[in-house]
């Protein structure tokens, strides 16, 4: 599944076409007709591949294929969709985030709270990249928990691959890391204080700069 969907989205089998025919698939993955059929039937529902009678499989367009579903669209960041998605999603999230930041201030509970602290001290005491992505997927998850908005947490859950290709080439930059931190640390004090509206602006200011880091002003 996972190889014939960077196939689709890195442009080896382009919107339109036609793909070869189960023997083929089976012929060039070496897989069973069993384990084919279950990867073509989970991109199908992933909005990747449609049957056409008297055509085959074929390639779905891209504007049809779910890229809130957590797969297709981490493959799509990570091979060849990067610059177009990017800041659509930091567009995204400037609509969502600061306010859920504004929420968490006004009704997390102290567990919350814990979970939102262990995440900064985490990316405060990471060691590498991996270990900072780590903790800052868990600090920006942690407030659309805490937002007290039971739907938000979900969307933290499928976004969460394309953010850590954002987050990956980010923290690439050891000065993106040096200023991120104490930002994050400015969101948690207004949280933690209650103070919405600095959360608000805070967290706002933290996806502003995440644009700028990428290379990808949010308009």
């Amino acid at each position: 599944m996972r190889k014939l969907g960077i196939n689709i989205v890195s442009g080896l089998y382009p919107p339109g076409t036609v793909m070869p025919n189960e023997a083929q698939l089976l012929q060039e993955n070496g897989v069973s007709r069993t384990a084919m059929r279950e990867a073509i039937k989970i991109l199908t529902a992933k909005g990747l591949l449609e049957s056409r009678p008297r055509v085959g499989l074929r390639v779905r367009a891209a504007k049809d294929w779910n890229l809130l579903d957590p797969d297709v669209l981490g493959w799509y960041c990570e091979h060849g969709g990067f610059a177009t998605i990017a800041p659509k999603l930091n567009q995204m999230r400037r609509m969502v985030e600061p306010f859920a930041a504004a929420l968490a201030a006004k009704f997390a509970t102290k567990e919350q709270l814990d979970v939102l602290r262990d995440a900064y001290d985490g990316m405060a005491k990471a060691h590498n990249v991996e270990e900072w992505i780590t903790y800052d997927l868990a600090f920006h998850e942690a407030i659309l928990a805490a937002s007290g908005n039971e739907l938000l947490v979900p969307l933290g859950n499928m976004i969460r691959e394309g953010l850590r290709t954002i987050f990956t080439v980010s923290a690439s930059d050891p000065n993106n890391t040096t200023y991120s931190l104490p930002m994050h640390k400015a969101v948690l004090d207004a949280i933690v204080a209650g103070d919405a509206a600095l959360a608000e602006s805070k967290m706002f200011e933290i996806l502003q700069k995440s644009s700028e880091a990428i290379g990808y002003e949010v308009v």
